[in-house]
């Protein structure tokens, strides 16, 4: 018995001490189990965590940038405030005063040229044309700047300006790149122009290694194929039309020859963002003298009324010199624009010369008056213009370049928005080259500063002078106020 007994119990421990191993085995296996459990949810929470941030910047952020705005967060346009700004236009246009003694009519009945009715409102360009005449020199030792928006009238200047045999007139939009035809002039290259993040939004037409060795009147001869250094006066229009590298190495060249040539007049015609570089590199003297295409502000009879005789003779003044507008037709456009303007006084705003009274007139065809609608048509006149010259943005690149640049300018427009306004009623900001803005795009946050979008738009003007910031005012007013409010550009 005892020793059956104690077998018994030797048989028992076996069978608890392998139950107590099986037991310990199996917690260790549950331990593991629950370890990999808690080991995965952490990462999958990490990788859900990362998946969101990347979706909303495009990159894994250190910690402290989750707390960032989403891309591209504006303020909402203040309507308001732009009221305020709107009645002082209204209130400066009606009072603003016209050179009394303007001629707008030639002998034969015929309306005289935009170009030579800018001159005339202007002091500075008046003495200008009247130096060339003469064949004096205007300011000895200095270049001279012809600033002023897009569709300002800036290329009729140049060309009115061109009196007499001893000036010669070089249009650097023969150098420009062919969008059309997508053909390069042999003396440039396209070279990018505005990149935001890594698209490509416009390449530009860029003189080649070789044409930047020539010395400045040879460069000039080669693009005009004429010899121009026995010229008193020296008319280069279109700066803007090339791209920025070679807008600021034809000014410094330029420079360097004046030093040297006193008896010169050497004029340079471009919107204000061609000057911009060379004005920031040479702070150090200022040997040019800045003249302002200010537009013409048509708020009386007389020069509505000539304007429109203007409108209606300039497609035909390249065939006919001599074309003069039939007198009914100018009348019957007069009358139905004056009449409409009595109705929405708020037309008054596209009063004014170039592009926004283009599109007024174009718009009394089918009698459409409504002020969204004509301000949605200037703006795209004007952004086909800017593709047209200066191939910004270069739409054959792709669509999405356009697209993102589009972003791009309704951030700048909202923007803007918070910024100064001048005591006229024009929206003038004031811009640091360092002030940027975001876009979002394929699920990426890009920046660009503000001031690139702004200068390659031709939607706003740009004073190139101000030495601590930049200076753009909208005209017309409308056009911020239409920018700011939109989502997109796709539907114009």
């Amino acid at each position: 018995m005892t020793s059956s007994g104690n077998s018994d119990k030797k048989s028992g421990k076996r069978v608890i001490l392998r139950r107590g191993n099986r037991n310990r085995r199996n917690g260790k296996k549950f331990k593991w189990k629950g370890a990999v459990t808690v080991i995965v949810s952490v990462v999958s929470l990490i990788i859900a965590f990362m998946a969101l941030v990347i979706g909303q910047e495009g990159l894994v952020p250190f910690l402290k940038e989750i707390n960032k705005p989403p891309c591209g967060l504006a303020i909402a346009y203040d309507q308001e405030k732009y009221k305020q700004v709107e009645n002082t236009f209204f209130q400066n246009f009606d009072s603003r005063k016209q050179p009394a003694s303007l001629n707008l009519w030639q002998n034969n009945g015929s309306p005289r040229p935009l170009g030579e009715i800018l001159i005339s409102q202007s002091k500075e360009l008046s003495s200008l044309r009247d130096v060339i005449i003469n064949n004096r020199i205007f300011s000895p030792n200095q270049l001279i700047f012809v600033y002023g928006s897009a569709g300002s009238g800036k290329s009729q200047v140049a060309k009115a300006l061109k009196v007499g045999d001893s000036v010669a007139l070089i249009e650097l939009s023969e150098l420009r790149y062919n969008r059309k035809e997508k053909i390069i002039h042999p003396m440039t290259q396209l070279e990018p122009d505005l990149i935001i993040g890594s698209v490509l939004v416009s390449q530009m037409a860029d003189f080649r290694k070789e044409e930047k060795e020539k010395e400045f009147i040879q460069l000039l001869n080669d693009i005009a194929k004429k010899d121009v250094g026995d010229n008193t006066s020296i008319i280069i229009d279109g700066l803007d039309e090339l791209h920025p590298n070679s807008s600021i190495y034809l000014l410094r060249v330029a420079r360097e020859y004046i030093a040297k040539h006193s008896k010169k007049n050497i004029i340079f015609v471009g919107r204000g963002e061609a000057f911009r570089d060379y004005v920031e590199q040479y702070t150090d003297s200022k040997n040019y003298k800045d003249i302002e295409v200010k537009p013409l502000y048509l708020n009386n009879s007389q020069l509505l009324k000539w304007y429109i005789a203007e409108f209606l003779a300039f497609p035909e003044w390249e065939k006919n010199p001599d074309f003069v507008p039939n007198v009914q037709e100018v009348e019957t456009l007069f009358n139905e624009i004056n009449d409409v303007v009595q109705q929405k006084p708020e037309l008054r705003h596209f009063l004014q010369t170039t592009e926004p009274v283009n599109v007024l007139l174009r718009s009394a065809r089918n009698k459409r008056y409504d002020v969204d609608e004509i301000s949605s048509l200037v703006f795209k006149e004007l952004l086909n213009r800017n593709t047209k010259t200066h191939n910004r943005p270069s739409t054959e690149l792709t669509t999405e370049a356009a697209q993102l640049y589009h972003k791009a300018l309704i951030q700048a427009s909202r923007t803007l928005n918070s910024k100064k306004r001048s005591n006229d009623g024009t929206v003038t900001a004031m811009v640091n080259k360092l002030d940027t803005l975001k876009v979002q795009h394929n699920q990426h946050c890009l920046e660009v500063e503000v001031y690139k979008v702004l200068n390659r738009s031709g939607v706003v003007n740009l004073n190139p002078f101000k030495e601590n910031q930049l200076e753009y005012t909208f005209q017309p007013l409308t056009i911020q106020k239409f920018m700011a409010k939109r989502e997109s550009f796709s539907d114009i």
